[in-house]
Protein backbone atom coordinates (compact mmCIF):
# COMPACT_ATOMS: atom_id res chain seq x y z
CA UNK A 1 0.00 0.00 0.00
CA UNK A 2 1.08 3.57 -0.63
CA UNK A 3 1.92 5.56 2.48
CA UNK A 4 0.08 8.88 2.58
CA UNK A 5 1.88 12.11 3.28
CA UNK A 6 1.13 13.77 6.61
CA UNK A 7 0.74 17.53 6.12
CA UNK A 8 -0.82 19.45 8.98
CA UNK A 9 -3.69 18.65 9.29
CA UNK A 10 -3.09 15.11 8.05
CA UNK A 11 -5.42 13.90 5.29
CA UNK A 12 -5.36 10.94 2.90
CA UNK A 13 -6.59 12.51 -0.32
CA UNK A 14 -10.00 12.51 -2.03
CA UNK A 15 -9.31 9.47 -4.17
CA UNK A 16 -7.68 7.38 -1.46
CA UNK A 17 -9.06 4.45 0.52
CA UNK A 18 -8.12 2.91 3.85
CA UNK A 19 -5.36 0.99 2.10
CA UNK A 20 -3.75 4.37 1.32
CA UNK A 21 -3.91 5.63 4.89
CA UNK A 22 -0.82 5.83 7.08
CA UNK A 23 0.13 2.53 8.68
CA UNK A 24 -1.77 3.33 11.85
CA UNK A 25 -4.61 1.72 13.81
CA UNK A 26 -7.96 2.53 12.21
CA UNK A 27 -10.56 3.56 14.78
CA UNK A 28 -14.29 4.00 14.17
CA UNK A 29 -15.44 6.39 16.91
CA UNK A 30 -19.09 5.84 17.83
CA UNK A 31 -21.03 8.85 19.19
CA UNK A 32 -17.98 11.00 18.48
CA UNK A 33 -20.20 14.10 18.58
CA UNK A 34 -20.64 13.69 22.34
CA UNK A 35 -17.08 14.95 22.87
CA UNK A 36 -16.57 18.56 21.82
CA UNK A 37 -12.81 19.05 22.24
CA UNK A 38 -11.39 16.50 19.77
CA UNK A 39 -9.40 19.31 18.18
CA UNK A 40 -7.01 19.41 21.15
CA UNK A 41 -6.08 15.78 20.49
CA UNK A 42 -6.34 15.50 16.70
CA UNK A 43 -4.76 18.76 15.54
CA UNK A 44 -0.95 18.77 15.10
CA UNK A 45 1.17 21.02 17.31
CA UNK A 46 -1.38 21.14 20.11
CA UNK A 47 -0.04 20.26 23.60
CA UNK A 48 -2.30 17.19 23.85
CA UNK A 49 -2.09 16.14 20.18
CA UNK A 50 -1.55 12.48 19.37
CA UNK A 51 -0.45 13.30 15.81
CA UNK A 52 3.03 12.03 15.10
CA UNK A 53 3.25 10.24 18.47
CA UNK A 54 3.16 6.52 19.33
CA UNK A 55 -0.55 7.02 20.14
CA UNK A 56 -1.47 8.32 16.69
CA UNK A 57 -4.33 6.64 14.81
CA UNK A 58 -6.53 7.01 11.74
CA UNK A 59 -9.86 8.11 13.16
CA UNK A 60 -13.29 8.03 11.51
CA UNK A 61 -16.06 10.04 13.17
CA UNK A 62 -19.75 9.19 13.13
CA UNK A 63 -21.57 11.46 10.66
CA UNK A 64 -24.95 11.77 12.34
CA UNK A 65 -26.61 15.11 11.57
CA UNK A 66 -26.45 17.43 8.57
CA UNK A 67 -23.87 19.67 10.23
CA UNK A 68 -21.63 16.79 11.36
CA UNK A 69 -19.36 17.12 8.33
CA UNK A 70 -18.17 20.59 9.27
CA UNK A 71 -17.76 19.56 12.89
CA UNK A 72 -15.61 16.49 12.22
CA UNK A 73 -13.52 18.47 9.74
CA UNK A 74 -12.76 21.17 12.32
CA UNK A 75 -12.14 18.52 14.98
CA UNK A 76 -9.29 17.02 12.95
CA UNK A 77 -10.77 13.62 12.12
CA UNK A 78 -9.42 11.73 9.10
CA UNK A 79 -12.80 10.70 7.76
CA UNK A 80 -16.39 9.76 8.52
CA UNK A 81 -18.68 6.73 8.59
CA UNK A 82 -22.45 6.52 8.96
CA UNK A 83 -22.90 3.32 11.05
CA UNK A 84 -26.70 2.91 11.12
CA UNK A 85 -28.17 0.25 8.82
CA UNK A 86 -31.65 1.83 8.71
CA UNK A 87 -31.93 4.07 5.67
CA UNK A 88 -33.54 7.33 6.75
CA UNK A 89 -32.92 6.88 10.50
CA UNK A 90 -30.39 9.75 10.59
CA UNK A 91 -29.15 12.29 8.07
CA UNK A 92 -25.93 10.30 7.75
CA UNK A 93 -27.62 6.93 7.23
CA UNK A 94 -29.96 8.30 4.54
CA UNK A 95 -28.52 6.99 1.27
CA UNK A 96 -29.97 9.91 -0.70
CA UNK A 97 -27.54 12.17 1.19
CA UNK A 98 -24.43 10.08 0.48
CA UNK A 99 -23.44 11.76 -2.82
CA UNK A 100 -23.31 15.18 -1.14
CA UNK A 101 -21.52 13.78 1.90
CA UNK A 102 -18.95 11.99 -0.26
CA UNK A 103 -18.43 15.15 -2.29
CA UNK A 104 -17.91 17.18 0.88
CA UNK A 105 -15.26 14.71 2.01
CA UNK A 106 -13.48 14.81 -1.34
CA UNK A 107 -13.42 18.61 -1.25
CA UNK A 108 -11.91 18.56 2.22
CA UNK A 109 -9.49 15.64 1.78
CA UNK A 110 -11.41 13.32 4.11
CA UNK A 111 -12.21 9.63 3.71
CA UNK A 112 -15.95 8.94 3.42
CA UNK A 113 -16.99 5.44 4.49
CA UNK A 114 -20.75 4.87 4.19
CA UNK A 115 -22.12 1.99 6.24
CA UNK A 116 -24.31 -0.60 4.52
CA UNK A 117 -26.53 -3.23 6.10
CA UNK A 118 -28.90 -6.04 5.07
CA UNK A 119 -31.90 -4.50 6.84
CA UNK A 120 -32.80 -3.56 10.40
CA UNK A 121 -35.05 -5.19 12.99
CA UNK A 122 -34.42 -4.73 16.70
CA UNK A 123 -37.95 -5.70 17.75
CA UNK A 124 -36.64 -8.65 19.79
CA UNK A 125 -34.80 -6.30 22.17
CA UNK A 126 -36.67 -3.02 21.55
CA UNK A 127 -40.29 -3.96 20.73
CA UNK A 128 -41.28 -0.27 20.93
CA UNK A 129 -38.95 0.61 18.03
CA UNK A 130 -40.71 -1.21 15.19
CA UNK A 131 -41.08 2.03 13.27
CA UNK A 132 -37.41 1.84 12.37
CA UNK A 133 -37.57 -1.72 11.02
CA UNK A 134 -36.22 -2.09 7.49
CA UNK A 135 -37.23 -5.40 5.82
CA UNK A 136 -34.50 -7.32 4.01
CA UNK A 137 -36.68 -7.95 0.94
CA UNK A 138 -34.82 -11.20 0.14
CA UNK A 139 -31.50 -9.39 -0.21
CA UNK A 140 -32.78 -6.43 -2.24
CA UNK A 141 -32.26 -3.97 0.63
CA UNK A 142 -28.59 -4.99 0.98
CA UNK A 143 -28.04 -4.62 -2.75
CA UNK A 144 -29.66 -1.17 -2.76
CA UNK A 145 -27.41 0.06 0.03
CA UNK A 146 -24.31 -1.24 -1.72
CA UNK A 147 -25.41 0.35 -4.98
CA UNK A 148 -25.85 3.68 -3.21
CA UNK A 149 -22.43 3.36 -1.56
CA UNK A 150 -20.46 2.58 -4.71
CA UNK A 151 -22.58 5.04 -6.68
CA UNK A 152 -21.47 8.00 -4.56
CA UNK A 153 -17.86 7.44 -5.61
CA UNK A 154 -16.45 6.25 -2.31
CA UNK A 155 -13.44 3.92 -2.14
CA UNK A 156 -14.26 2.58 1.32
CA UNK A 157 -17.40 0.92 2.72
CA UNK A 158 -18.17 -0.41 6.20
CA UNK A 159 -20.75 -3.09 6.99
CA UNK A 160 -23.25 -3.01 9.84
CA UNK A 161 -22.95 -5.77 10.86
CA UNK A 162 -21.50 -9.27 10.78
CA UNK A 163 -23.35 -10.79 13.74
CA UNK A 164 -25.48 -8.17 15.54
CA UNK A 165 -28.53 -10.42 15.85
CA UNK A 166 -30.19 -8.15 18.40
CA UNK A 167 -30.62 -5.45 15.76
CA UNK A 168 -31.25 -7.83 12.87
CA UNK A 169 -28.24 -6.65 10.87
CA UNK A 170 -26.31 -9.92 10.81
CA UNK A 171 -24.89 -11.25 7.55
CA UNK A 172 -23.16 -14.34 8.94
CA UNK A 173 -24.45 -17.74 7.72
CA UNK A 174 -27.89 -18.50 9.18
CA UNK A 175 -30.44 -21.30 9.03
CA UNK A 176 -34.06 -21.42 10.32
CA UNK A 177 -34.35 -22.04 14.09
CA UNK A 178 -37.17 -21.62 16.60
CA UNK A 179 -36.87 -19.91 19.97
CA UNK A 180 -36.48 -22.60 22.69
CA UNK A 181 -39.53 -23.38 24.81
CA UNK A 182 -39.48 -21.08 27.85
CA UNK A 183 -40.49 -23.98 30.10
CA UNK A 184 -37.18 -25.70 29.36
CA UNK A 185 -34.87 -22.81 30.24
CA UNK A 186 -34.93 -19.99 32.80
CA UNK A 187 -33.09 -17.61 30.48
CA UNK A 188 -35.93 -17.19 27.97
CA UNK A 189 -38.92 -14.86 28.06
CA UNK A 190 -42.06 -16.69 29.13
CA UNK A 191 -44.48 -17.57 26.33
CA UNK A 192 -47.23 -15.27 27.67
CA UNK A 193 -44.86 -12.32 27.85
CA UNK A 194 -43.58 -13.05 24.33
CA UNK A 195 -47.15 -12.82 23.11
CA UNK A 196 -47.73 -9.53 24.93
CA UNK A 197 -44.58 -8.03 23.39
CA UNK A 198 -45.39 -9.57 20.00
CA UNK A 199 -41.96 -11.17 19.85
CA UNK A 200 -41.37 -13.69 17.03
CA UNK A 201 -41.04 -17.38 17.80
CA UNK A 202 -38.34 -17.94 15.20
CA UNK A 203 -34.88 -16.53 14.69
CA UNK A 204 -34.47 -14.57 11.50
CA UNK A 205 -33.00 -16.68 8.72
CA UNK A 206 -32.43 -16.02 5.05
CA UNK A 207 -34.72 -18.79 3.82
CA UNK A 208 -35.45 -19.42 0.96
CA UNK A 209 -32.07 -17.87 0.21
CA UNK A 210 -28.84 -19.77 0.80
CA UNK A 211 -27.43 -19.51 4.36
CA UNK A 212 -24.32 -17.89 2.85
CA UNK A 213 -26.28 -15.47 0.65
CA UNK A 214 -25.14 -12.28 2.40
CA UNK A 215 -21.52 -13.28 2.56
CA UNK A 216 -21.60 -14.06 -1.14
CA UNK A 217 -23.20 -10.69 -1.90
CA UNK A 218 -20.57 -9.02 0.24
CA UNK A 219 -17.85 -10.75 -1.76
CA UNK A 220 -19.51 -9.62 -4.99
CA UNK A 221 -19.76 -5.96 -3.98
CA UNK A 222 -16.30 -5.85 -2.40
CA UNK A 223 -14.81 -7.18 -5.64
CA UNK A 224 -16.83 -4.65 -7.62
CA UNK A 225 -15.56 -1.83 -5.41
CA UNK A 226 -11.96 -3.00 -5.78
CA UNK A 227 -12.26 -3.22 -9.56
CA UNK A 228 -13.97 0.18 -9.78
CA UNK A 229 -11.06 1.86 -7.98
CA UNK A 230 -8.83 1.11 -10.97
CA UNK A 231 -11.01 3.33 -13.18
CA UNK A 232 -12.82 5.87 -11.00
CA UNK A 233 -15.77 7.52 -12.79
CA UNK A 234 -15.77 11.28 -12.95
CA UNK A 235 -18.01 12.72 -10.23
CA UNK A 236 -19.50 16.18 -9.96
CA UNK A 237 -18.81 17.94 -6.65
CA UNK A 238 -21.43 20.66 -6.83
CA UNK A 239 -21.92 23.26 -4.13
CA UNK A 240 -21.31 20.93 -1.22
CA UNK A 241 -20.15 23.11 1.63
CA UNK A 242 -23.14 25.43 1.31
CA UNK A 243 -25.56 22.49 1.30
CA UNK A 244 -24.08 20.76 4.32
Amino acid sequence: PRAARRPPPRRVGPEAGLQDAPKLPVLYVYDSYRITDWERMLTPDRPLSIRGTPHDAFLLALWLQQHSGEELLQAGFDGAYTYFAADGFTFGSTVANWPRMASFCRRNNLLFTPSVGPGYDDSKIRPWNRGNTRPRDNGAYYNRMWQAAVGCGTTSVSITSYNEWGEGTQIEPAIPRRVPDASKTKERVETAMRGTLQLPEEYQSYYPLDPFFYLNRTLHWAAFLADREEEEPEMSDGSVRSEL
